[in-house]
């Protein structure tokens, strides 16, 4: 065998072993039960950003998930826990360009959802008596607003999906998250961020930032999602729908139902 011919094998072999090894992991990952199971809509699922071009015969196969870091529990402890270098403070804006995976909880329209609404709706009666005293104010009319905009928002298209922790060790994360139809833990790409501040950052101000898997929309599922864009960036310009998303043995998210919601 020349050795052209023995590279070109040797080539060939290393793919079809690679994609054994990744069609291995998938199976192995939806076997038996899974670890958990969230019902999402159009609030917390889009297009894959970069993925697929507006208008393309891949429009719907491939989907990402939308979600929003909570407030308050990442720190300068949590993150040497994930394995980064986090200084006591900081005062430059940066990201840690080092990837570390590692895991997070998603929270599905709970407690950290409920406390955003209950926070809006308390900025909402604030500058509604702020207005009543003084209805000439155009400050106020603005404030007030902006306030019940930020109010509807929450209400009806924002994803109601939190990342409210992050781990190393699955089981410790389950243990503390047991409602698995309300919390999953999922694998995730994790960097370190730092907000800016004029004055010296204080420990809190750190943020994470966490890349998730897409999902492969399954065939029989695609023209539920067909109507999405790449750029409906806004739940509002997305149509209506249902999707249950179950989490494996390897933590990692698969569709296993979709279906489009019909408007009363």
């Amino acid at each position: 065998m020349s050795p052209l011919a023995r590279t070109f094998w040797l080539g060939a072999g290393l793919i079809v072993l690679s994609n054994a090894l990744a069609l291995g992991g998938v199976v192995y990952n939806r076997s038996g039960e899974p670890d958990s199971l969230l019902r999402l809509s159009e609030r917390e699922l889009s297009m894959a950003y970069g993925v697929v071009v507006e208008g393309s015969e891949y429009a719907g196969q491939v989907l990402e998930l939308d979600y929003r870091v909570a407030k308050g529990w990442v720190n300068v402890q949590k993150l040497r826990s994930l394995g980064f270098a986090a200084q006591d403070s900081s005062t430059t804006f940066r990201r840690d360009r080092v990837q570390r995976e590692g895991l997070v909880v998603l929270e599905l329209n709970g407690v950290q959802y409920q406390a955003e609404l209950a926070a809006a709706e308390a900025d909402l009666k604030q500058t509604l008596d702020t207005f009543a005293a003084a209805p000439q104010s155009a400050e106020a009319r603005q404030k007030m607003e902006m306030a019940q905009y930020e109010l509807d928002r929450l209400r009806a298209s924002s994803t109601r999906l939190y990342v409210v922790d992050a781990g190393l060790d699955g089981d410790t994360l389950r243990e503390r998250y047991p409602d698995r139809t309300r919390y999953s833990v999922v694998r995730a790409n994790l960097r370190m961020g730092v907000q800016w501040k004029p004055a010296a950052s204080a420990e809190d101000d750190y943020l994470l930032y966490a890349d998730l898997p897409n999902l492969s929309v399954p065939g029989q599922w695609r023209t539920v999602f067909s109507a999405w864009q790449p750029y409906d960036r806004s739940a509002e310009e997305r149509s209506k729908v249902s999707v249950e998303l179950a989490f494996g043995k390897r933590l990692e998210p698969w569709i296993t139902s979709a279906q489009k919601v019909e408007l009363p």
